[in-house]
């Protein structure tokens, strides 16, 4: 097998991108063993070459001319805030009113169905999806907290009228008004016009703002969501998931599994929103929204990630700027591009990108060789939050080598992509990226540093579960996640691994004092504390991981991420 490697200038790229010929030919065994050495000599050289054009990238694009240096640091308030109250009974009357004297439900301590979601118009209000446990037998009032719901809680501290700082906007809802209605909740996203979220494959909607006291059980109704699939246009639709509002709450985005071959793959679709009152074809013969002008977003015709060249067939070429959306993860603040997972730009490292709707510039939005999923685009389309594993180095053994062409990533992205997680555990930290993106030493800034003095400092060890929300208000922005917090709770609280929304407030337009800068010594754990920690992640563990192997496991991650977050004494 003879290997070559040629050097492809993309213009349009802060990338170096390799080309690598392959060509093969019957040798003798003599012949392989004289070229042994050469083929590791053409290895050697490969690997350099590899690095060499990672370096120049960062050069490259350090020394832009149309791209400034990276900014400084944000001062960042991290705020937590306030949940229903947990009830570790999920029986029947186990929400008691000694836990919720309100009797305005308890919710469960499992991790599941449980999810952020995003900023009303004003800024003071946020969407929690949450799982109400132990509701009392009807007709007690309270038996209406029951289940997967829709919730609003309250930002600055306030309460509604009830004395609660949360409300529930889909419980109690009349079986009449929900007809057809999916009981997923999960990715809850807010309408303008505050009087519609989005949740699952429904869209909820009040007669009055969200907010509003006068916004009762009575006057919500779930409309489902229908994609038509079939030529007749009988029967539920297709399936879809992973759904984004687009910013002008006329388009939605999403995703649906296809199976080709026995092959299961994705595609990622932009379609408008259309109410029907009285639909007359398919179902839920109901009032619902339809999406109608469905576009996929991918073209066969069109420039592909890996192409083969047309005048020498083992000449392969790695091409930036196609547009691969192996899933649609939402859109700009203006809406003027869509985000996605794409293709990777480098051999197992998971990217996203954004590629304007209109010319199909693609815009790659990270290049750490962490996983990166979860993302949101400020309104302005300057600054990019992400969930990134770049904090645990979980990818590093096999992308943290830059510049790598993604030739396996053919067939081994799904493979790459399943290491980021351990179980139900996951290693998502928030970070904030400005409108450039990654580059040179800069990997953004991380929101939920531990405490050392420095911006963003506080939490001591979070890891991120789902999506998380930008919005501008007044003068700063603000950030809305929900984070799985490792310590021990108190009672009526959520437990280890503790589920807690985190609202960040990010002022992008305040310039930080000069000493806030100036990061204090951080403390280093004790030996206790770390035993302490360790014994309770023994503990945790245990629930999901039955094996002593697994345990282990875990421990040895654990006592890794202390050390990369300069928790524990590295002597």
């Amino acid at each position: 097998m003879r290997v070559s490697i040629r050097r492809l200038s993309e213009e349009s790229s802060s990338f170096s991108f390799l080309s690598v010929v392959v060509s093969s030919r019957r040798r003798t065994v003599a012949q392989l063993r004289s070229s042994h050495s050469s083929a590791i000599m053409l290895l050697l050289k490969f690997i350099v070459m590899a690095l060499f054009a990672a370096e120049a990238s960062s050069r490259c694009v350090a020394n832009g001319t149309d791209i400034p240096p990276p900014p400084e640091p944000e001062p960042i308030t991290i705020t937590e805030l306030p949940l229903p109250p947990v009830t570790s009974n999920d029986a029947e009357g186990g929400c008691t009113f000694d836990i919720n004297s309100h009797g305005t439900g308890c919710i469960g301590q499992a991790l599941t169905t449980f999810q952020s979601g995003a900023f009303l118009p004003d800024g003071l209000h946020v969407t929690v999806t949450v799982n109400f446990t132990g509701a009392p037998a009807g007709p007690d009032p309270a038996s209406i907290f029951t289940g997967v719901q829709l919730i609003l809680v309250k930002t600055d501290g306030s309460t509604f009228c009830n004395g609660d700082t949360w409300k529930c906007i889909t419980c109690g809802v009349p079986v009449e008004n929900a007809i057809g209605r999916s009981l997923t909740m999960d990715y809850p996203q807010t309408f303008l016009d505050g009087k519609r979220l989005l949740a699952g494959t429904n869209i909820v909607e009040c007669t009055s703002d969200l907010i509003d006291d006068s916004c009762t059980p009575d006057q919500v109704h779930i409309y489902p969501i229908r994609w038509n699939t079939t030529t007749n246009t009988t029967g539920p639709g297709g399936n879809i998931r992973e759904l984004r509002l687009h910013p002008d709450n006329v388009h939605l985005g999403f995703n649906s599994f296809t199976i080709l071959n026995g092959k299961m793959g994705q595609y990622g679709y932009i379609g408008r929103l259309q109410f029907d009152p009285f639909p007359t074809w398919g179902t839920p013969l109901s009032p619902r929204y339809d999406l109608v002008s469905v576009y996929r977003l991918f073209d066969p015709e069109a420039l592909q990630p890996v192409t083969v060249d047309r005048d020498n067939s083992s000449l392969l070429h790695i091409n930036p700027q196609s547009v691969m959306v192996g899933e649609l993860r939402g859109f700009s603040g203006t809406g003027r591009e869509v985000s996605y997972i794409g293709f990777p730009a480098e051999s197992s490292n998971i990217d996203v990108f954004a590629a304007d709707l209109t010319t199909g510039k693609v815009r790659r939005l990270t290049s750490h060789p962490e996983y990166v999923d979860p993302m949101d685009i400020s309104p302005d389309d300057q600054w990019t939050v992400v969930m990134d594993t770049r904090s645990s180095g979980r990818q590093m053994f096999m992308a943290g080598m830059r510049g790598v062409p993604p030739l396996t990533d053919i067939v081994s992205s799904s493979a790459t992509s399943s290491t980021r997680n351990n179980g139900v555990r996951r290693f998502f930290q928030p970070y904030l990226i400005d409108y450039y993106g990654d580059r040179g030493a800069y990997f953004g800034q991380k929101i939920n540093a531990a405490g050392d003095g420095s911006p963003g400092g506080g939490a001591m060890i979070w890891y991120g579960l789902n999506q998380q929300k930008l919005i501008d208000y007044l003068d700063f922005c603000q950030l809305f996640s929900l984070e799985s917090l490792n310590v021990k709770s108190p009672p009526h609280s959520h437990p280890s691994s503790q589920l807690t929304n985190s609202f960040s407030r990010i002022r992008q337009h305040t310039t930080p004092s000069p000493d806030s800068h100036i990061a204090t010594p951080r403390p280093s754990l004790s030996s206790t504390i770390l035993k302490a920690l360790i014994d309770r992640f023994v503990k945790d563990s245990l629930k999901f991981y039955d094996r002593e192997e697994n345990v282990i496991t875990r421990l040895d991650e654990m006592e890794q991420q202390l050390q990369i977050m300069n928790l524990s004494d590295p002597r």
